[in-house]
């Protein structure tokens, strides 16, 4: 996947998850981590709109993980101070790409749209074998041309 594509939102999102994979004491970074930084871009406008959507407060749907994740004794740290996506993250980021490609992109330049955390939030949604789509699922999200037409509305 092309991180040059993605917003600045996007790339914190990444590194919010990765400190909670360390706190969690994980090896790599799961679909719940990546949920945990979408939540940790409090000031992301599609994410609130999406969330309202949905009527999940981020509160509830952060405690909901939360307590579902098994933490280790001690928290991990790469040799190289990265820390891999688990394969089911991979393929979030994967269905978040394709979300930008559907919603968004200048067309007329043929660019495509940049990766925001909004697009996350979807990858999350459609991916329902991870914890963090199970919870999603648990609290009412669906995936729904309804909420990927939410993106287009105020997109900077």
């Amino acid at each position: 996947m092309e991180q040059g594509r993605w917003t600045d939102g996007t790339l914190r999102v990444v590194s919010i998850a990765r400190n909670e994979a360390r706190r969690a004491g994980d090896s790599q970074v799961c679909t719940e981590h990546l949920l945990l930084g979408v939540l940790g871009i409090e000031d992301d406008p599609q994410v609130r709109r999406l969330l309202e959507h949905f009527q999940i407060p981020p509160e509830r749907l952060r405690c909901d993980v939360e307590e579902q994740i098994v933490r280790g004794d001690t928290p991990t740290t790469a040799a190289d101070g990265q820390m891999p996506l688990a394969p089911r993250a991979q393929r979030v980021l994967d269905l978040a790409q394709d979300e930008a490609g559907i919603s968004g992109g200048t067309r007329a330049t043929l660019r495509p749209a940049p990766l925001r955390p909004a697009h996350v939030l979807l990858g999350l949604i459609r991916e329902q074998e991870g914890l963090a789509g199970r919870v999603l699922a648990h609290l009412g999200a669906r995936h729904t041309e309804e909420a990927r037409a939410l993106l287009l509305l105020g997109a900077d």
